[in-house]
């Protein structure tokens, strides 16, 4: 098989996939989110006291791009900013009641989409779909300076 065939046939899948749950509707699952935006509300749920510092490192997202987010994001309410007890040039950053609420929201309905989506697949295929995905990301990390 040739190079460009391979090259060919991960980007047809990655097409395919991201039309399969809707990534390129303006926002994800119906909420007032983008796809980043979704991505940044996620870490900070997970990494409660977290910094825009880490986020940069986490998600290899753009600093400026991250900064208009977190801006967008404190004037809907939805995070809150504190001084860092150990960097006072930095700030942790929580989410709000209303981050929280959002957050859980736009959770459900993304484990609602993939149960809808595994439910349509026979029991053996999904867990030979599941385990198919692991070795997919098992390789990429092995091989990628991802």
């Amino acid at each position: 098989m040739k190079k460009n065939d391979l090259v060919s046939d991960v980007r047809q899948f990655t097409r395919f996939y991201t039309n399969i749950i809707g990534l390129l509707n303006g926002h994800l699952l119906n909420s007032p989110y983008t796809l980043p935006e979704a991505r940044v509300l996620y870490e900070i749920a997970q990494q409660p006291k977290t910094t825009a510092k880490a986020l940069i490192e986490t998600l290899t997202i753009d600093k400026g791009y991250l900064s208009r987010i977190l801006k967008t994001f404190e004037k809907k309410g939805v995070i809150q900013k504190a001084k860092d007890r150990n960097d006072a040039r930095a700030a942790t950053l929580a989410l709000t009641k209303k981050g929280q609420n959002d957050f859980k929201a736009l959770n459900e309905a993304s484990e609602k989409q993939v149960r809808e989506l595994l439910n349509n697949i026979p029991a053996p295929q999904r867990k030979k779909l599941v385990a198919n995905m692991n070795n997919i990301r098992s390789i990429i990390t092995t091989y990628s300076a991802i």
